[in-house]
C-alpha cells in the first residue's frame, strides 16, 4: 500500500487527490536545521542590506529580484543587494554566468559568488529574500536566514509559506512581481522594529517546528507509526 512522506501541507493534499490514504501520508516540516549551531546574531550597523542565497536560477526568481533592486534604486531607495550562490549549468533553468557577473557591476548589487560558511552573509544583511517561483520543500536558505534571526521575503508559494508566516515572520508577495518585491523590501528597510519583530517570530519558528532534534524525532515517531499499519 502506498505511502508517502511530504514537507508541505500543498504536497500532502496532492498524494491525497492521486489516492493516497491521509493516514498514510505524513508531514515532516523540512529536513530540519541545526538549531543549536546557527544562533540569532544582531543586525549589522550601517546600509540597510538584503541578501538571497542559493542557486542561480530562474526557479528562484533572481531576476525579479534584480527588477525589484532597480526599482527601489529608481526611486532613491538606497539599500544593497548581496548574491550569494552560483550559476549550475548542469541545470536548465540556471542563469547564465555573464548575465549573472553583470548584476554584480549595477550599482547596489554584489555578487559573493559560492560563500563557503553561510554566516558571513547573515552577519553584512537586515533582510533574507527568496523570490521563488515553487517547485521544492522548505527551502533551506530561508530556514537558515530564521535561524540567525533574520526578516524573511518570500514569494506565497508552497515551501516559502511554511517559514515565512505574513506578518508575523515576514511578507509574502506574488510570484513574478518585482513591483510587490520592492514594496516589501522597502517597507522592511524603512523599519528597524519590523525587521527584529519579524526576526525573532522567525528564530522562534525555528525552534518550535524546524530544529533537526526535532524533525528527527518526529521523523523516528513516523516510521514506527508507518511499521505497525
Amino acid at each position: 500500500m502506498a505511502a508517502g512522506l511530504v514537507q508541505t501541507p500543498d504536497d500532502r493534499d496532492a498524494l491525497a487527490r492521486l489516492g493516497v490514504e491521509q493516514e498514510r501520508i505524513a508531514l515532516i516540516a523540512g529536513a530540519g536545521i541545526d538549531a543549536d549551531r546557527l544562533r540569532p546574531i544582531p543586525e549589522p550597523d550601517g546600509q540597510v542590506t538584503v541578501a538571497f542565497a542559493g542557486q542561480m536560477a530562474v526557479d528562484n526568481g533572481v531576476r525579479t529580484l534584480i527588477e525589484a533592486q532597480r526599482i527601489l534604486r529608481a526611486s532613491g531607495i538606497v539599500s544593497d543587494l548581496l548574491l550569494a550562490g552560483t550559476p549550475d549549468p548542469a541545470d536548465l533553468t540556471s542563469i547564465p554566468q555573464i548575465e549573472v557577473a553583470g548584476w554584480g557591476r549595477e550599482s547596489g548589487v554584489t555578487w559573493l559568488g559560492h560563500v563557503p560558511d553561510i554566516t558571513t552573509v547573515w552577519r553584512r544583511a537586515h533582510i533574507a529574500v527568496l523570490p521563488s517561483r515553487g517547485g521544492e520543500g522548505v527551502p533551506r536558505s530561508l530556514l537558515e536566514a530564521a535561524a540567525f534571526g533574520r526578516p524573511l521575503i518570500a514569494t506565497d508559494v508552497p515551501g516559502c509559506r511554511e517559514i515565512v508566516i505574513h506578518e508575523k515572520t515576514g511578507l509574502l508577495v506574488p510570484v513574478d512581481d518585482p513591483q510587490a518585491l520592492a514594496s516589501a523590501i522597502l517597507r522592511l528597510v524603512r523599519s528597524s522594529q519590523q525587521r527584529v519583530r519579524f526576526g525573532v517570530a522567525a528564530r522562534r519558528l525555528v525552534d518550535e517546528r524546524f530544529a533537526a532534534d526535532l524533525v528527527g524525532q518526529a521523523a523516528v515517531a513516523l516510521y514506527r507509526r508507518l511499521l505497525a499499519l
